[in-house]
This record gives structure tokens, C-alpha cells and sequence, in this order.
């Protein structure tokens, strides 16, 4: 199978193992046809600063982000909203994938990927228990980070939507004829516990939460983004005779 691959800079980092598939729903596309949307893939792959960002006083055990609004924004201005549904990403440390049915986008030139890490309205139905301890703006969250920090049990809860806006460079060409798009993004859960200073950040501490949450906003990054293309089967025609004329 045949794939093309869009590799995108970023800093050196140490890669974790844990891998979280996510399928998008939907799409809000004008004039899109059914017939020829290109089924996407949104992967979370969780990562360790290298150097300078690695918060060593901080272990997180697990990460809930409450996610909404996953948009593919066109070269030519139109936005395709591929969920409309909040859904969990779970990143803890079970290993385990956390899937949601796959959706679609239309064929076209796209420039950017927006999501938000959602902090649910009052009235707004949640997927998880964790993000809702009640309907005033401050028992509702959009992350939960749970871990321990100098030998000591932490949980923190993030009280404000985080808007995500991740650019394709190159800009992400998808055709009629591909069969799906998988973009894979890093979370680099170290960094946030590290303030723009350097300095150390305190969960437990409430002064330090708009600092965690700025740094959260600023720690994904687009990892790469594989475009599965509809090649294979030009490439058996193209084997097959070969086949042939050595035959003859």
C-alpha cells in the first residue's frame, strides 16, 4: 500500500508509547459529495521533552481532555466541521486506544487543523463525569490532570476552553481517489508544569493555573500527517504485466 507522507518539524523529543486513535464525525461541507470524502484519522501521541521543558518535580498518571469542534479549514476559506460532538481523549498510561467512529472530509487543498479542548457550557450534556461537579462556571473543566508531584497526590482541573490551531506545511492536498488521511499530533504533557521563564509550575497551586493552561495551549504540535493514496492497485496492474512479458 501506497502512501504519501507529509513529515513536519518539530523540536527533538522522546516519544512514549501511547498511541490514541480518534475518529471524527461529521462534516458540514458545502456541495461536499458523500461519494468522494476522504474518511480522516486524528491520532494523540504523547511525548517527553528533550531539553529545557521537562517538568521532573511533576509525574501525571493520567489526562482527560474533554474535546469539541474539530475543523479542517480549506486553502480557499471554506471550514469543515468533521465533529460536532464533544468526545474524551484519555491520555493515562494504560496503553489503551481511545476510538471514536471515523468521519470525513471532502477532497481539496487544506491549511490548518482547529480543535478546542472544551470547558462544557451549564446546561451541556458530558461524555465523562469528571468535567461537571455542578452548572457554575467553576465545577465545569475541560482537562483534568491527575498524578503526584514531590511524592503527593495531585488533581488539577483546567476551568477554561483551550483553542488548538495546527497548520499543515506543506498545505494537505487531499484527492478523490485517496482512501483516508491520518494526522498524528503530540501532546508533550512534560512541558506543561514548565513556565516560559523555565520556571517550575505548581499544580497544586491555583495563582499557577492560567500559567499550566498557557503552556497546555502551546504544547501540540503536528507530528505528520499520511495520506493513504488509491495507488495499490496501478501498482498490481503494473506488476501483473511485467509478469506477462516475462512470460513471453
Amino acid at each position: 500500500m501506497n502512501k504519501r507522507h507529509q513529515a513536519f518539524h518539530i523540536h527533538s523529543l522522546l516519544f512514549a508509547s501511547v498511541l490514541f486513535t480518534l475518529g471524527l464525525t461529521g462534516c458540514d461541507g458545502v456541495g461536499a459529495n458523500s461519494e468522494e470524502m476522504v474518511p480522516v484519522e486524528l491520532r494523540f501521541q504523547v511525548a517527553s521533552s528533550g531539553a529545557g521543558k521537562t517538568a521532573a518535580h511533576v509525574e501525571v498518571e493520567q489526562a482527560k481532555l474533554l474535546v469539541k469542534t474539530v475543523q479542517f479549514n480549506a486553502e480557499d476559506g471554506e471550514e469543515y466541521e468533521v465533529n460536532t460532538e464533544s468526545f474524551v481523549v484519555d491520555l493515562g498510561l494504560s496503553r489503551r486506544a481511545n476510538a471514536v467512529k471515523v468521519g470525513a472530509v471532502p477532497p481539496g487543498v487544506y491549511k490548518r487543523l482547529t480543535f478546542k479542548i472544551h470547558k462544557p457550557e451549564d446546561d451541556e450534556a458530558v461524555p465523562d463525569p469528571v468535567f461537571r461537579e455542578g452548572s457554575s462556571g467553576d465545577e465545569r473543566f475541560s482537562l483534568v490532570v491527575s498524578g503526584r508531584i514531590e511524592d503527593e497526590p495531585f488533581v488539577l482541573k483546567i476551568r477554561e476552553s483551550i483553542q488548538q490551531r495546527m497548520a499543515f506545511a506543506p498545505l494537505l492536498d487531499l484527492e478523490a481517489d485517496d482512501r483516508a488521511v491520518t494526522v498524528t499530533l503530540l501532546a508533550d504533557v512534560d512541558a506543561w508544569f514548565v513556565g516560559e521563564e523555565g520556571e517550575a509550575l505548581d499544580p497544586r497551586r491555583e495563582d499557577d493555573a492560567d500559567d499550566i493552561a498557557e503552556a497546555i495551549e502551546a504544547s501540540f504540535q503536528t507530528l505528520s500527517v499520511d495520506v493513504d493514496d488509491d495507488d495499490e492497485d496501478d501498482d498490481d496492474d503494473d506488476d501483473d504485466g511485467q509478469e506477462d512479458n516475462d512470460d513471453g
